[in-house]
């Protein structure tokens, strides 16, 4: 499931803002309880691409995923 929402996030041209704020939580869930590298590599993905849009940054720093992905990179 984390892989169709991330290929979903990827297409152009991007979908709407109201339909990707949905999947925020749910991004960050997977991202933050999966133990499966293929969905935290996705997750990460999705959740890059939603960044992309200035309306879902301030929701992306609500969910305090930002840390979770620094500390995946440290």
């Amino acid at each position: 499931m984390i892989w169709a929402i991330s290929n979903i996030i990827r297409m152009r041209p991007i979908p709407e803002c109201k339909d990707m704020k949905m999947t925020i939580p749910l991004l960050c869930k997977a991202y933050k309880e999966s133990h499966g590298q293929e969905i935290v590599y996705h997750a990460a993905w999705a959740l890059g691409y939603i960044s992309e849009i200035e309306n879902n940054i301030e929701d992306l720093l609500n969910t305090e995923i930002v840390e979770s992905l620094i500390d995946h990179l440290l």
